[in-house]
């Protein structure tokens, strides 16, 4: 599992920006920014949450390095999710109320912002789950 630093480097790599150029868009120095780089300090909230402003980045993956990587692909996921929930409630023999439905969307949605690369099969399985659960 990469570090903070490792995935601020990571960022810095994709935008093509040298270590000035991304602490100067970060709010720090350069010397502070390359220690958080290399893991020898920790980056402070301040400078996490600009990187994340800065570059559309989602501060769960930023942070522990799970979910989307771009907070523009929240938008995807809320689409994905919506799909298959929606094929879901349409073939599973249930009684579903506008609640439920909104409820496994919500759980579905919630899955993916944590797992995106998990399959569509695993997120039925995982919705079949529930409604097992929920009997």
């Amino acid at each position: 599992m990469l570090s903070v630093g490792a995935r601020l480097a990571e960022l810095r790599s994709e935008a093509d920006l040298s270590q000035t150029e991304f602490a100067v868009r970060v709010g720090t120095s350069q010397s502070a920014f390359a220690t958080y780089e290399k893991g020898l300090r920790e980056a402070p909230l301040s400078v996490v949450s600009a990187a994340c402003k800065e570059f559309d980045v989602n501060p769960t993956w930023l942070l522990f390095g799970e979910g989307a990587k771009r907070t523009a692909d929240a938008s995807d996921l809320a689409a994905r999710a919506y799909r298959v929930t929606r094929n879901f409630v349409r073939d599973t023999p249930v009684a579903w109320t506008d609640e439920m439905e909104s409820e496994f969307f919500l759980l579905s949605f919630r899955y993916l912002t944590e797992h995106a690369n998990s399959s569509d099969e695993f997120l039925n399985f995982m919705l079949e789950k529930a409604v097992a659960n929920a009997r």
